[in-house]
């Protein structure tokens, strides 16, 4: 319980807390670059990426320092990063079938 003469030290012990990071937070991903990427990707089947470069493994085979990411590059896969596929499949994949169907029946009535 707060007492009113240690509001400003109980203020200061909560800025001083640690906060936890994620992953998926706002503040580690870059958003309307993952949207752009899903939509370019699902109407052409190319998308620019990049990579988080981890460890020193990682960056002899990206040759980017660890901690950095990668410049960004054009590709035509993309890796799904674990737990994502329901949201690709949503995003890349069916709109992607859906318009290899659409091709295929345009074929056929030729």
């Amino acid at each position: 319980m707060e007492s009113p003469g240690n509001a400003g030290a109980d203020e200061a012990a909560a800025a001083r807390r640690d906060h936890h990071n994620s992953h998926f937070g706002s503040e580690a991903n870059l958003f309307e670059e993952l949207e752009t990427t899903f939509r370019d990707y699902s109407e052409t089947g190319v998308g620019r990426t990049r990579a988080y470069v981890h460890d020193a493994d990682e960056a002899e085979l990206h040759g980017s320092p660890p901690g950095t990411f990668t410049p960004w590059s054009r590709a035509n896969s993309i890796v799904i990063p674990g737990g994502k596929l329901d949201i690709a499949m949503q995003l890349i994949l069916t709109p992607m079938i859906l318009k290899l169907v659409e091709r295929r029946r345009r074929a056929l009535r030729a």
